[in-house]
Protein backbone atom coordinates (compact mmCIF):
# COMPACT_ATOMS: atom_id res chain seq x y z
CA UNK A 1 0.00 0.00 0.00
CA UNK A 2 1.96 3.16 -1.00
CA UNK A 3 1.94 6.10 1.49
CA UNK A 4 -0.50 8.33 -0.78
CA UNK A 5 -3.34 5.98 0.64
CA UNK A 6 -2.53 5.47 3.58
CA UNK A 7 -2.43 9.31 4.68
CA UNK A 8 -6.33 10.04 4.53
CA UNK A 9 -5.92 7.10 7.35
CA UNK A 10 -3.77 8.55 9.93
CA UNK A 11 -5.27 11.64 9.83
CA UNK A 12 -8.84 10.34 10.48
CA UNK A 13 -7.62 8.08 13.31
CA UNK A 14 -7.38 10.56 16.13
CA UNK A 15 -10.93 11.26 15.54
CA UNK A 16 -12.08 8.21 15.88
CA UNK A 17 -10.36 7.85 19.68
CA UNK A 18 -11.70 11.25 20.39
CA UNK A 19 -15.08 9.69 19.72
CA UNK A 20 -14.31 6.28 21.13
CA UNK A 21 -13.03 7.98 24.65
CA UNK A 22 -16.25 10.83 24.21
CA UNK A 23 -18.69 7.75 23.85
CA UNK A 24 -17.10 6.44 27.35
CA UNK A 25 -17.27 9.82 29.03
CA UNK A 26 -20.93 10.04 28.12
CA UNK A 27 -22.86 7.99 30.95
CA UNK A 28 -21.22 10.60 33.80
CA UNK A 29 -22.09 13.43 31.91
CA UNK A 30 -25.53 12.38 31.88
CA UNK A 31 -25.51 11.69 35.29
CA UNK A 32 -24.07 15.03 36.05
CA UNK A 33 -26.60 16.62 33.78
CA UNK A 34 -29.73 14.85 35.80
CA UNK A 35 -28.34 15.85 38.90
CA UNK A 36 -28.24 19.81 38.04
CA UNK A 37 -31.87 18.73 36.72
CA UNK A 38 -33.11 17.86 39.76
CA UNK A 39 -31.38 20.55 41.35
CA UNK A 40 -32.72 23.21 39.27
CA UNK A 41 -36.59 21.28 39.26
CA UNK A 42 -36.19 21.06 43.32
CA UNK A 43 -35.33 24.65 43.93
CA UNK A 44 -37.83 25.58 41.16
CA UNK A 45 -40.72 23.77 43.10
CA UNK A 46 -39.40 25.51 46.42
CA UNK A 47 -39.90 28.45 44.73
CA UNK A 48 -43.57 27.94 43.79
CA UNK A 49 -44.22 26.79 47.18
CA UNK A 50 -42.55 29.95 48.68
CA UNK A 51 -44.45 31.95 46.17
CA UNK A 52 -47.53 29.97 47.06
CA UNK A 53 -47.02 30.17 51.03
CA UNK A 54 -46.30 34.70 50.62
CA UNK A 55 -49.24 34.81 48.34
CA UNK A 56 -51.82 32.54 51.24
CA UNK A 57 -49.64 35.00 53.62
CA UNK A 58 -50.62 38.21 51.87
CA UNK A 59 -53.91 37.43 51.36
CA UNK A 60 -54.33 36.50 54.75
CA UNK A 61 -52.80 40.05 56.00
CA UNK A 62 -55.47 41.69 53.60
CA UNK A 63 -58.77 39.37 54.68
CA UNK A 64 -57.36 40.50 58.66
CA UNK A 65 -57.13 44.17 57.02
CA UNK A 66 -60.24 44.21 55.81
CA UNK A 67 -61.81 42.65 58.97
CA UNK A 68 -60.09 45.20 60.97
CA UNK A 69 -61.31 47.91 58.48
CA UNK A 70 -65.08 46.20 58.29
CA UNK A 71 -64.82 46.48 62.48
CA UNK A 72 -63.50 50.18 62.89
CA UNK A 73 -65.95 51.01 60.66
CA UNK A 74 -69.02 49.39 61.96
CA UNK A 75 -67.59 50.85 65.56
CA UNK A 76 -67.46 54.21 64.26
CA UNK A 77 -70.91 53.91 62.80
CA UNK A 78 -72.23 52.49 66.04
CA UNK A 79 -70.26 55.57 67.75
CA UNK A 80 -72.28 57.74 65.95
CA UNK A 81 -75.75 56.30 66.19
CA UNK A 82 -74.51 56.20 70.00
CA UNK A 83 -73.94 60.20 70.08
CA UNK A 84 -76.69 60.54 67.65
CA UNK A 85 -78.97 58.99 70.59
CA UNK A 86 -77.11 61.27 73.38
CA UNK A 87 -78.03 64.36 71.80
CA UNK A 88 -81.54 63.54 71.35
CA UNK A 89 -81.78 62.54 74.81
CA UNK A 90 -80.05 65.39 75.60
CA UNK A 91 -82.51 67.80 73.60
CA UNK A 92 -85.10 65.90 74.79
CA UNK A 93 -84.20 66.91 78.41
CA UNK A 94 -83.61 70.26 77.70
CA UNK A 95 -86.52 70.71 76.05
CA UNK A 96 -88.52 69.34 78.83
CA UNK A 97 -86.38 71.10 81.67
CA UNK A 98 -87.44 74.75 79.66
CA UNK A 99 -91.37 73.25 79.64
CA UNK A 100 -90.73 72.74 83.57
CA UNK A 101 -89.24 75.85 83.45
CA UNK A 102 -91.99 78.36 81.79
CA UNK A 103 -94.53 76.19 83.31
CA UNK A 104 -92.92 77.31 86.81
CA UNK A 105 -92.68 80.39 85.59
CA UNK A 106 -96.47 81.06 84.22
CA UNK A 107 -97.53 79.43 88.14
CA UNK A 108 -94.85 81.75 90.05
CA UNK A 109 -96.54 84.73 87.60
CA UNK A 110 -100.35 83.60 89.16
CA UNK A 111 -99.09 83.25 92.32
CA UNK A 112 -97.65 86.77 92.37
CA UNK A 113 -100.16 88.23 90.90
CA UNK A 114 -102.71 86.19 93.51
CA UNK A 115 -100.62 87.47 96.32
CA UNK A 116 -100.56 90.92 94.67
CA UNK A 117 -104.49 90.54 95.30
CA UNK A 118 -104.74 89.26 98.14
CA UNK A 119 -102.87 92.23 99.85
CA UNK A 120 -105.00 94.40 101.88
CA UNK A 121 -107.82 92.32 102.27
CA UNK A 122 -109.73 93.01 105.51
CA UNK A 123 -111.17 90.07 107.73
CA UNK A 124 -113.15 90.81 110.81
CA UNK A 125 -111.87 87.18 112.51
CA UNK A 126 -109.10 85.04 111.45
CA UNK A 127 -109.45 81.53 112.93
CA UNK A 128 -105.44 79.50 111.97
CA UNK A 129 -105.35 75.57 112.20
CA UNK A 130 -103.87 75.94 115.21
CA UNK A 131 -106.79 77.52 117.11
CA UNK A 132 -105.57 81.04 117.04
CA UNK A 133 -107.87 83.68 116.47
CA UNK A 134 -107.37 87.26 115.53
CA UNK A 135 -109.85 90.16 115.04
CA UNK A 136 -110.26 93.22 113.11
CA UNK A 137 -106.86 91.51 110.12
CA UNK A 138 -105.78 93.36 107.39
CA UNK A 139 -103.52 91.64 104.95
CA UNK A 140 -100.30 93.93 104.60
CA UNK A 141 -98.49 91.68 102.31
CA UNK A 142 -98.24 87.83 101.11
CA UNK A 143 -95.51 85.89 99.47
CA UNK A 144 -94.83 82.14 98.98
CA UNK A 145 -93.90 81.73 102.25
CA UNK A 146 -97.19 83.27 103.97
CA UNK A 147 -99.23 86.42 104.55
CA UNK A 148 -98.49 89.24 107.12
CA UNK A 149 -101.44 91.00 108.71
CA UNK A 150 -101.48 93.58 110.85
CA UNK A 151 -104.34 93.06 113.39
CA UNK A 152 -106.00 95.11 116.78
CA UNK A 153 -102.77 93.90 119.41
CA UNK A 154 -99.67 94.72 116.65
CA UNK A 155 -98.20 92.81 113.47
CA UNK A 156 -97.88 89.16 112.43
CA UNK A 157 -96.56 86.79 109.90
CA UNK A 158 -98.49 83.56 109.49
CA UNK A 159 -96.90 80.87 107.39
CA UNK A 160 -99.55 79.01 104.71
CA UNK A 161 -99.20 75.72 106.93
CA UNK A 162 -101.01 77.26 109.64
CA UNK A 163 -103.64 79.45 107.53
CA UNK A 164 -106.88 78.25 106.18
CA UNK A 165 -107.42 75.97 102.81
CA UNK A 166 -109.17 78.56 101.33
CA UNK A 167 -106.56 81.49 101.99
CA UNK A 168 -103.66 78.91 100.71
CA UNK A 169 -105.88 78.45 97.36
CA UNK A 170 -106.26 81.94 96.88
CA UNK A 171 -102.77 82.35 97.22
CA UNK A 172 -101.49 79.43 94.97
CA UNK A 173 -99.50 78.09 97.34
CA UNK A 174 -96.72 75.52 96.77
CA UNK A 175 -94.45 73.77 99.35
CA UNK A 176 -92.05 73.68 96.92
CA UNK A 177 -91.93 77.30 96.27
CA UNK A 178 -92.34 78.22 100.11
CA UNK A 179 -89.13 76.35 100.52
CA UNK A 180 -86.99 78.09 97.94
CA UNK A 181 -88.16 80.81 99.35
CA UNK A 182 -87.36 79.88 102.96
CA UNK A 183 -83.50 79.10 101.62
CA UNK A 184 -83.17 81.96 99.44
CA UNK A 185 -83.62 84.31 102.69
CA UNK A 186 -81.95 82.34 105.24
CA UNK A 187 -78.96 83.10 102.66
CA UNK A 188 -79.76 86.82 102.38
CA UNK A 189 -80.33 87.43 106.09
CA UNK A 190 -76.93 84.78 106.53
CA UNK A 191 -75.29 87.48 104.11
CA UNK A 192 -76.23 90.32 105.81
CA UNK A 193 -75.40 89.18 109.69
CA UNK A 194 -71.91 88.21 108.41
CA UNK A 195 -71.46 92.14 107.11
CA UNK A 196 -72.81 93.36 109.96
CA UNK A 197 -70.72 91.25 112.40
CA UNK A 198 -67.57 92.03 110.43
CA UNK A 199 -68.17 95.88 110.81
CA UNK A 200 -68.88 95.63 114.58
CA UNK A 201 -65.99 93.32 115.10
CA UNK A 202 -63.69 96.17 114.26
CA UNK A 203 -65.83 98.47 116.26
CA UNK A 204 -64.54 99.09 119.81
CA UNK A 205 -66.84 96.80 122.26
CA UNK A 206 -69.45 99.43 124.12
CA UNK A 207 -69.66 98.51 128.07
CA UNK A 208 -72.25 96.56 129.19
CA UNK A 209 -74.69 97.94 131.90
CA UNK A 210 -75.26 96.09 135.26
CA UNK A 211 -78.32 94.19 135.22
CA UNK A 212 -81.25 96.05 137.50
CA UNK A 213 -81.21 94.85 141.32
CA UNK A 214 -84.70 96.34 141.56
CA UNK A 215 -86.81 97.49 138.58
CA UNK A 216 -90.22 97.80 140.21
CA UNK A 217 -92.17 101.22 140.74
CA UNK A 218 -94.43 102.57 143.11
CA UNK A 219 -95.03 106.24 143.79
CA UNK A 220 -93.86 107.32 147.47
CA UNK A 221 -96.47 109.09 149.19
CA UNK A 222 -95.95 112.38 150.64
CA UNK A 223 -95.61 111.09 154.62
CA UNK A 224 -92.50 108.37 153.09
CA UNK A 225 -90.94 111.07 151.32
CA UNK A 226 -90.89 113.06 154.88
CA UNK A 227 -90.34 110.27 156.64
CA UNK A 228 -87.58 108.67 154.94
CA UNK A 229 -84.90 109.14 151.58
CA UNK A 230 -86.46 108.51 148.40
CA UNK A 231 -85.08 105.32 147.17
CA UNK A 232 -84.36 105.53 142.99
CA UNK A 233 -86.94 103.48 141.33
CA UNK A 234 -88.42 103.07 137.66
CA UNK A 235 -89.77 100.64 134.96
CA UNK A 236 -89.40 100.38 131.17
CA UNK A 237 -92.09 98.52 128.88
CA UNK A 238 -91.96 97.88 125.70
CA UNK A 239 -93.98 97.23 122.69
CA UNK A 240 -93.49 96.47 119.00
CA UNK A 241 -95.94 98.80 116.60
CA UNK A 242 -94.94 98.17 113.16
CA UNK A 243 -92.80 96.40 111.28
CA UNK A 244 -90.89 97.11 107.90
CA UNK A 245 -87.52 97.09 105.52
CA UNK A 246 -84.69 99.57 106.41
CA UNK A 247 -81.59 100.23 105.14
CA UNK A 248 -78.63 101.24 107.78
CA UNK A 249 -75.90 103.65 105.78
CA UNK A 250 -73.83 102.41 108.69
CA UNK A 251 -73.66 99.22 108.17
CA UNK A 252 -72.72 99.78 104.35
CA UNK A 253 -76.39 100.12 103.16
CA UNK A 254 -77.29 96.69 104.25
CA UNK A 255 -81.02 96.08 104.30
CA UNK A 256 -82.50 94.60 107.45
CA UNK A 257 -86.13 93.67 108.71
CA UNK A 258 -87.07 96.45 111.28
CA UNK A 259 -89.39 96.97 114.13
CA UNK A 260 -90.66 99.78 115.27
CA UNK A 261 -90.27 100.16 118.82
CA UNK A 262 -92.88 102.16 121.45
CA UNK A 263 -90.76 102.24 125.05
CA UNK A 264 -93.21 103.74 127.50
CA UNK A 265 -90.80 105.04 130.89
CA UNK A 266 -92.17 105.97 134.33
CA UNK A 267 -89.22 106.81 137.18
CA UNK A 268 -89.74 108.76 140.70
CA UNK A 269 -86.02 110.71 140.16
CA UNK A 270 -84.69 112.37 137.16
CA UNK A 271 -83.81 109.52 134.66
CA UNK A 272 -81.91 108.90 131.28
CA UNK A 273 -83.31 106.03 128.99
CA UNK A 274 -80.13 104.56 126.74
CA UNK A 275 -80.68 101.94 123.75
CA UNK A 276 -77.36 100.08 122.94
CA UNK A 277 -75.40 102.73 124.88
CA UNK A 278 -76.44 105.68 123.56
CA UNK A 279 -78.88 108.13 125.11
CA UNK A 280 -82.44 107.78 123.48
CA UNK A 281 -84.03 110.44 126.02
CA UNK A 282 -84.64 111.68 129.35
CA UNK A 283 -87.68 112.19 131.97
CA UNK A 284 -88.29 114.09 135.19
CA UNK A 285 -88.91 112.72 138.41
CA UNK A 286 -92.41 111.13 138.53
CA UNK A 287 -93.17 112.11 134.45
CA UNK A 288 -94.49 108.83 132.12
CA UNK A 289 -93.00 109.86 128.70
CA UNK A 290 -93.05 107.61 126.01
CA UNK A 291 -90.16 107.30 123.26
CA UNK A 292 -89.89 105.80 119.99
CA UNK A 293 -87.07 103.82 118.16
CA UNK A 294 -86.28 101.18 115.92
CA UNK A 295 -84.13 98.12 115.68
CA UNK A 296 -83.56 95.08 113.35
CA UNK A 297 -85.91 92.41 114.33
CA UNK A 298 -83.20 89.19 114.68
CA UNK A 299 -80.88 92.25 116.40
CA UNK A 300 -81.02 91.75 120.24
CA UNK A 301 -81.97 95.32 121.67
CA UNK A 302 -81.02 96.76 125.15
CA UNK A 303 -82.97 99.61 126.64
CA UNK A 304 -81.37 100.92 130.12
CA UNK A 305 -83.15 103.59 132.33
CA UNK A 306 -80.45 104.98 134.68
CA UNK A 307 -80.92 107.47 137.62
CA UNK A 308 -79.16 110.85 135.91
CA UNK A 309 -77.68 111.49 139.43
CA UNK A 310 -76.32 108.66 140.36
CA UNK A 311 -76.15 106.51 137.06
CA UNK A 312 -77.60 103.61 139.28
CA UNK A 313 -79.49 101.58 136.79
CA UNK A 314 -83.49 101.60 137.53
CA UNK A 315 -84.78 99.29 135.13
CA UNK A 316 -83.47 97.14 132.21
CA UNK A 317 -85.29 95.57 128.77
CA UNK A 318 -83.47 93.07 126.63
CA UNK A 319 -85.11 91.21 123.83
CA UNK A 320 -83.56 87.78 123.26
CA UNK A 321 -86.20 86.63 120.85
CA UNK A 322 -85.55 85.05 117.50
CA UNK A 323 -88.81 86.21 115.46
CA UNK A 324 -88.66 84.25 112.16
CA UNK A 325 -89.72 86.42 109.53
Amino acid sequence: MSLRKLLPITLLLPAILINSSCMEEDPKKKARLAEKEAIRERRRLAREQANKEYAAEQERLAAERAAEAKAREEEAKAQAEAERLAEEERLRELAEIEAQEKAEAEREAQRAAACKSYKGTKLKKLVLNDGTEYNDVKVTSADAIGVSIMYEHGLKRIPFTNLPEEIRERCHYDPDAAARRKKLEAKRIANQYAKVHAIEASKSNRPQSSPSEDSSYSRPSSDDTKKKKIIPRGSISVKVTRMFKKRYPEYNGAEFHTKTLSVKVVANVDANLYFRGSMLGSIKAGERRTFTTDSWIKGQYELVLKDKKSGRVLDKETDKSKTNL
